[in-house]
């Protein structure tokens, strides 16, 4: 894991914080369920984001930009977000954004990227 490497002596990065989905309503009581990935980075002892939104229409956008800026990152590495990336949080590192995604962009892309390149044979 990224969070490990992290924590090794020897490491020459930080992982200073994790944005992720707000937690959503599930099952029959519509309980507010954490995302897995907040799940993960808080038993990790991480910092957690959860905006609604990046965009100004979403009441909690400049709060987490706030937040992003005092943090100061050198670099964002943004996986499997599924919002919009605004200029507003592209331009906070220095060093940029690095967004991984698992298939081939811009050929394979979509609903199911993945599946298609594998049917693909790719």
């Amino acid at each position: 894991h990224l969070v490990d490497a992290a924590k090794k002596p020897d490491a020459q990065f930080e992982v200073s914080a994790v944005v992720t989905n707000p937690p959503a309503s599930s099952g029959r009581k519509k309980q507010l369920v954490p995302s897995p990935v907040q799940a993960l980075a808080e038993e990790q002892g991480l910092s957690v984001l959860t905006p609604t939104g990046l965009l100004k229409k979403y009441p909690d956008s400049a709060e987490f930009l706030d937040a992003m800026r005092e943090l100061a990152p050198d670099v964002c590495v943004t996986a499997a977000y599924g919002q919009f990336l605004p200029k507003s949080f592209l331009s906070i590192p220095p060093l940029g954004t690095l967004n991984i995604h698992p298939s081939l962009l811009p050929k394979y892309r979509g609903a199911a990227p993945v599946p298609r390149a594998l049917e693909d044979g790719v």
